[in-house]
């Protein structure tokens, strides 16, 4: 995991759920923090930790879309 992303690595993988599933489960559960971290740096863009949820925001972004690449390429080789 890259150094920039170890915070925001806290899913539980589901055993019981197949591979898609979970991706899609972390991508739903990103996206709905992205959506957070933009609402809170929206609230007050001037407020000190507002540098901080625009960060976060960007970085949720790079993760959304790295899963969703690995999303992509498990799809080709699968079906």
């Amino acid at each position: 995991m890259e150094p920039n992303f170890k915070s925001f690595g806290g899913y539980k993988y589901v055993k019981t759920s197949a591979v898609l599933e979970n991706l899609d489960e972390i991508i739903k559960d990103l996206e709905e923090e992205y959506i957070n971290q933009n609402a809170l740096y929206k609230e007050n863009p001037k407020s000190p930790k507002a540098w901080f949820h625009q960060e976060n925001a960007k970085t949720l972004r790079k993760i959304i879309y790295k899963i969703g690449r690995i999303k992509d390429e498990l799809k080709d080789k699968t079906f």
